[in-house]
């Protein structure tokens, strides 16, 4: 999920000066936000699970800032000037 999001920012960086540029963005958003579901659905899964509880706070400190890290990249891609 994170590589597929991390392509599709890539994607709207290269589209900026391009008519697709929107929906580019579109889809990164998309694609980072279901990255963001696919963590909490496993943090959930875990939690639930006597085996996961041990593993959440690992798992945690690995995903939660690669998530983190896609919304700020998203965030950072250049707009151009008439979006």
């Amino acid at each position: 999920m994170a590589q597929e999001a991390r392509s599709c920012i890539q994607d709207v960086g290269e589209s900026t000066e391009t008519e697709h540029f929107n929906e580019e963005l579109e889809s990164a958003k998309e694609a980072v936000d279901a990255a963001g579901v696919a963590f909490s659905e496993l943090l959930e899964e875990l939690a639930s699970t006597d085996k996961g509880v041990g593993l959440l706070n690992e798992v945690r400190k690995v995903y939660s800032p690669a998530v983190e890290s896609l919304r700020q990249e998203l965030e950072g891609v250049d707009r151009p000037e008439n979006s």
